[in-house]
């Protein structure tokens, strides 16, 4: 048995044609039990991804196999192999460029460089977590930039939107490491900050209740005073004499905030139907984010439970965001 990847040269080439549609994309028929010949990865439980190439031996059809650029050597037990290895294989093929380039660097074509280590090396120990972590982020960015510009500005292989895709997820854990830092170095300052507003809202809440109280106390003997001045006025002006508006203020109080009446304007719907009839086709009332959020809420809403809603449908759209 060759212990080289050089062995599928002594194969029958049509062993590899599942493999080769598996790369395209395609979902051809597969036997149950039965590993394909090929190139693959596995995703470890360490979470290592390392290469598998699986061949055929020539006349005795015995499947072969090199896991992580070990030795090859023959697998044993097809059907426990089909069951726990190859499950998970099949649905991870990989080139025959991507395989020869993690045998020769350790790594896959779309992995991405950490620049973490040598961030963090630059910048020094004094440096805060926030600037590490911004400084990580330009550095990937300009990585991933250039790496953008290296492949003619436009996403033309699997391989490469495995690396645009991985790049988008580094990029995430950085967007939580910040969170997490921001949070764990808020705690103090909130803790502080939550122990001041438990002693005093109380305080402040009681305090208020108190001055509410005590501010409606006067409002019937205010009503009053304001109604017999109103009248004291009306006799005034008829008889021709002057009225001022301090002719007709109340108050109550001798120190800081008096206590007076005040004057406010509110709605008061006497027909909610004539009322809906009004404005049900204003361009105001219809173009209203928040009316226009309530409609599509209650027609979203009906359609997902299978009702029809004359004017509205549910659409199907992709995106990788």
């Amino acid at each position: 048995m060759s212990t080289s990847t050089s062995a599928s040269a002594t194969q029958v080439a049509d062993q590899f044609a599942f493999w080769q549609a598996r790369c395209r994309g395609d979902s051809p028929d597969h036997t149950v039990g039965r590993a394909e010949a090929g190139y693959w990865r596995l995703r470890q439980r360490d979470g290592q991804i390392v290469p598998v190439f699986l061949w055929r031996e020539k006349d005795t059809d015995r499947l072969c196999m090199i896991y992580n650029v070990g030795a090859a050597r023959y697998v044993d037990n097809e059907d426990e192999f089909c069951e726990r290895t190859f499950a998970y294989l099949i649905k991870n093929p990989v080139t025959t460029d991507a395989y020869k380039y993690f045998v020769a660097n350790g790594r896959w074509p779309e992995d991405l460089p950490d620049v973490t280590e040598e961030v963090a090396a630059r910048m020094g120990d004094n440096a805060s977590p926030e600037t590490i972590i911004d400084e990580i982020i330009k550095e990937l960015r300009a990585e991933a930039e250039r790496w953008l510009k290296s492949i003619g500005g436009e996403i033309k292989t699997q391989e490469q939107a495995d690396k645009a895709a991985n790049f988008a997820d580094r990029f995430g854990e950085l967007e939580k490491d910040a969170e997490k830092t921001r949070v764990a170095e808020k705690e103090p300052h909130l803790k502080a900050s939550r122990d001041v507003d438990g002693k005093w809202q109380p305080i402040k809440r009681a305090a208020d209740a108190a001055k509410r109280w005590a501010k409606g106390l006067p409002e019937a003997f205010l009503k009053a005073e304001r109604a017999r001045k109103l009248q004291e006025a009306a006799a005034k002006a008829s008889q021709g004499q002057a009225v001022t508006e301090d002719d007709l203020k109340v108050r109550a109080g001798t120190r800081g905030r008096t206590v007076g009446l005040k004057t406010r304007k509110q709605l008061k719907i006497t027909n909610e139907q004539a009322v809906w009839d009004r404005y049900v086709h204003d361009v105001r009332f219809r173009n209203d984010p928040d009316v226009v959020a309530v409609l599509h809420r209650l027609a979203f809403g009906d359609l997902q439970i299978g009702q029809p809603v004359l004017g509205a449908e549910i659409e199907t759209v992709q995106s990788s965001q």
